[in-house]
C-alpha cells in the first residue's frame, strides 16, 4: 500500500530560487515519507539546472553525503565573515559534499558555488575574468571590491566637494 504525505509538496527548486525557505517546507514535506522513500521525494521537487546538479554530484547515491550537500547549497556569506573565511568554508563543505572528486575539480566547483552567491557586481568579474582555482577567485574578488570601495570613495568625496561648491557660491 502506497503512503502519500497530508502536506502538499512545495514548489520545484529551480537555481536562484530562495533555499532556506524552499528547504523548510521540503523538509516538511519529506518527514511524513518513510526513509527509503525520502530522497526520492527530495529529487522531485527540483527542477532544471537544480535537478542536473543533484544529478551530477550524485547527491543521492551514499548516504553520508547528504547533509554536507544540503550545508553546501544553502551555504551563504555571513555578515562580518570575510571573503577568504567564506571561501575556505565553501572549500572545507565541497570537500565533505564530494570526497570521491579529485581536488581539482573540487576545486571548480568550489569557485562555481563562490561565483553563484557573491555580489552581483563582484560576480560579473568573476565570470568575465574566469577564474582557475578558488584561492584566484577570491583574490579577484577582493581586489574588485577593494576597486569599487576606492571608486565609491572618489564618487562619495566628489559629489560632497560640489555640494560644498554649489553651497559657497549662495
Amino acid at each position: 500500500m502506497e503512503t502519500f504525505s497530508p502536506l502538499p509538496p512545495p514548489k520545484k527548486f529551480t537555481i536562484g530560487g530562495n533555499y532556506a525557505r524552499w528547504e523548510v517546507r521540503t523538509r516538511a514535506y519529506v518527514q511524513t515519507f518513510p526513509e527509503s522513500k525520502r530522497k526520492v521525494a527530495i529529487l522531485g521537487l527540483l527542477a532544471g539546472e537544480a535537478a542536473d546538479r543533484a544529478f551530477q554530484l550524485t547527491a543521492f547515491e551514499q548516504e553520508d553525503l547528504d547533509g554536507y550537500q544540503l550545508q553546501l547549497h544553502s551555504a551563504r556569506q555571513n555578515i562580518g565573515e570575510t571573503t577568504e573565511a567564506y571561501a575556505y568554508r565553501v572549500k572545507q563543505l565541497m570537500s565533505e559534499a564530494s570526497h570521491d572528486d579529485n581536488s581539482e575539480a573540487q576545486d571548480k566547483r568550489a569557485v562555481e558555488r563562490f561565483v553563484e552567491v557573491i555580489g552581483a557586481s563582484v560576480k560579473k568579474t568573476l565570470i568575465t575574468k574566469s577564474s582557475k582555482s578558488l584561492s584566484e577567485a577570491v583574490a579577484l574578488a577582493g581586489e574588485t571590491k577593494r576597486l569599487q570601495r576606492a571608486v565609491h570613495g572618489a564618487e562619495s568625496f566628489g559629489v560632497a566637494l560640489y555640494h560644498q561648491r554649489r553651497q559657497q557660491r549662495k
